[in-house]
């Protein structure tokens, strides 16, 4: 497998109205897209950093093994940074989808992210 990547992004839809999960009218390709053309950007110690998710696909047998199929490459030390930077992206997403009534009956983005140590 290659390992040039940290960290695997997990984004699902939450159905409330369902109580599962939902990939109604294609709606993770959408989010998915949205993400990989975001660039995050964060200055640290007066230092512009940018990074970007973007999607993998991965062979057998771990395409049965990872949730996610969005894959960075992060510094340990910009962890946190990282995570709220993805957090807020996927908000405005959210609040888009929904003004875009692709997001309906209450359905909103979850998210994980975890690290590839192997």
């Amino acid at each position: 497998m290659d390992n040039s990547f940290t960290h695997i992004l997990c984004v699902k839809v939450w159905s409330p109205h369902l109580k599962m999960t939902s990939n109604y009218g294609n709606i993770l390709s959408i989010i998915k897209n949205y993400i990989i053309n975001s660039n995050m950007h964060f200055v640290s110690e007066s230092v512009e950093n940018t990074f970007n998710w973007k999607i993998k696909q991965f062979e057998e047998p771990y395409d049965k093994m990872f949730a996610g199929d969005l894959v960075a490459n992060i510094s340990l030390h910009f962890e946190n940074k990282i995570y709220e930077l993805t957090k807020e992206i996927l908000k405005d997403i959210q609040e888009k989808l929904k003004n875009e009534n692709k997001l309906t009956n209450g359905e909103y983005i979850v998210f994980s992210i975890v690290k590839n140590i192997a």
